[in-house]
């Protein structure tokens, strides 16, 4: 199968020869068309990249025009090229508009560039190392799972499930982060404390939370001051979540195991917790959001961070890939075969996962668990290689777990390998709920060191996603009818299966460890009345 670039709803394809031509001197084409419907055929029919295509000769409006009335209607800016105007309305006309600012010197045209091709999707689900988040379609925020220095955000006065557990049975002088209070159902973070307003987006982190509203604010709650962007408070961790002070709006927040990063509307990058990613040593925190220096003449369109490290990737707009670990940016960008451009980036425990304009996905790193997909069992690979499974499939997004990653294609296919522990990639290789004696002594599925489709969602083949998280041990997908599946471990909670509480408390009496998850996909209910 020859891999496809993604459609759009409406695209130039449907419009007559002359309109799609690129040439010099397009405008000459309409000289006998209403400005009216010019600026309707601009911003409906023509996608971003047809915009960049465009010559920016094409048509002027002025202010001295009869159509000066209509650009006032539409809140457009005056004396600008036909494609700037039609741009700008498109912007003005999303939801997500808040996710981009334009830099001096940037025009509409890019901006839209932006915002509808580089930019990836919001994130509404996320799966963290013990808890897992996701927002409804009216933006109502929801979390369950392990609540540990409250990060659910579900309030002082919340009670959750096996409250009064305690960590005794964990290996003596060690801390179990994931025993202890958790919400085995998704319950819903009061609004109030989201100043009344709709969530956008979600990140899960270690011990920590946050969330972007539609008009791009940022909130944290959990544990760990620093990591929180809170500045110097009373309390180390927050039950709530709380506004973080950031002089400008937030298209994407990532969260890991001691840092929190962020990417302004402008396309700056933006730091808080235990590291230094300007300086390469951990003397310094930041409890505040620090500006990342190296960045600031580039803008950033993705970044992630992994679970369980320090280690981060940040993609510019120009398609370059930057890597850091311990805390110290690599010199120079990560090279590629045939110098091709990336859209998007995944970053595990030590290895990594980068994903091009043209959808072809690469993979580096330490491959203890197979998680590179090479088909090579453990080895590690020291350069991106091309992950050969997925070769003829377009990808569209790339989650790295702490040893598992999965991918979601254009197609609307899931499909996971890496670390199977638990049932974390979903393939059903065993029935739920298997013993220790049914399985390995870790009551583990098998890994696998290749890329397998999830067959198990609902609906089976005909199942549509939209996107996957991949957590510590267990594993969200997002279908396109609004469902949320969930698969992996259950010790905390975190798949929002109430009907495994019970197993979870059978689990943890007999020290047995084996029996409190599935691989097989559910149906997490989110009740959204």
């Amino acid at each position: 199968m020859k891999r496809t670039a993604p459609t759009s709803t409406t695209t130039a394809a449907s419009l007559p020869t002359h309109i799609t031509n690129h040439s010099t001197g397009i405008a000459t084409c309409f000289t006998n068309l209403p400005e009216p419907l010019l600026l309707d055929i601009f911003t409906f029919f023509l996608t971003a990249r047809d915009f960049t295509n465009l010559e920016a000769e094409s048509r002027t409006f002025s202010t001295h025009s009869s159509e000066y009335n209509l650009l006032q209607q539409d809140n457009l800016s005056t004396s600008a090229t036909l494609t700037e105007c039609a741009a700008e309305r498109r912007i003005k006309a999303r939801d997500d508009r808040w996710r981009v600012t334009r830099r001096p010197g940037e025009s509409n045209k890019y901006a839209l560039h932006v915002l509808e091709e580089l930019l990836p999707l919001l994130n509404i689900i996320s799966a963290g190392e013990w808890h897992s988040m996701t927002v409804s379609p009216v933006g109502s925020l929801y979390t369950w799972g392990c609540n540990k220095f409250h990060k659910l955000g579900l309030g002082p006065d919340n009670v959750c499930i096996d409250d009064a557990w305690d960590d005794d049975w964990f290996t003596e002088g060690e801390e179990n982060p994931h025993v202890g209070p958790r919400d085995w159902t998704p319950h819903q973070v009061d609004v109030k404390w989201l100043s009344k307003k709709r969530v956008a987006s979600v990140a899960a982190a270690s011990n920590h939370s946050a969330c972007l509203t539609t008009d791009g604010e940022l909130f944290t709650w959990g544990g760990y001051g620093e990591r929180l962007g809170l500045g110097l408070c009373d309390s180390n961790q927050f039950s709530v979540p709380m506004m973080v002070k950031i002089q400008i709006k937030v298209a994407k927040v990532v969260g890991g195991a001691c840092d929190t990063l962020c990417i302004s509307s402008t396309g700056e990058l933006f730091h808080w917790g235990d590291s230094d990613y300007d300086v390469p040593t951990f003397a310094t925190t930041h409890d505040v959001p620090q500006k990342v220096q190296r960045f600031e003449d580039e803008r950033i369109v993705d970044v992630s961070i992994s679970l369980g490290s320090d280690s981060v990737g940040v993609v510019t707009a120009a398609g370059l890939l930057h890597l850091s670990s311990d805390c110290a940016w690599f010199s120079d960008q990560i090279e590629f075969p045939g110098n091709v451009r990336i859209r998007s980036v995944g970053v595990g425990h030590d290895w990594y996962a980068a994903v091009t304009v043209d959808g072809t996905l690469f993979t580096w790193g330490n491959g203890d668990n197979g998680q590179l997909g090479h088909g090579n069992e453990r080895r590690t690979v020291s350069e991106p290689h091309q992950v050969a499974a997925l070769s003829n499939e377009y990808v569209k997004q790339v989650s790295c777990g702490l040893g598992h990653m999965g991918v979601v294609t254009q197609s609307g296919q899931a499909w996971t390998w890496g670390f199977g522990g638990r049932g974390a990639l979903g393939h059903g290789e065993f029935s739920d709920n298997v013993s220790k004696d049914d399985a390995t002594m870790e009551g583990r599925t098998k890994d696998s060191f290749v890329p397998k489709r999830i067959l198990e969602l609902p609906g089976r083949e005909s199942a549509y996603c939209t996107e996957i998280s991949c957590g510590g041990n267990h594993s969200l997908v997002a279908l396109r009818t609004g469902e949320i599946c969930s698969f992996g471990s259950a010790s905390s909670g975190q798949l929002g299966l109430p009907q495994m509480a019970q197993l979870a408390l059978m689990d943890e009496e007999s020290l047995n460890g084996s029996i409190t998850w599935t691989s097989v996909p559910r149906v997490v209910i989110v009740n959204t009345i």
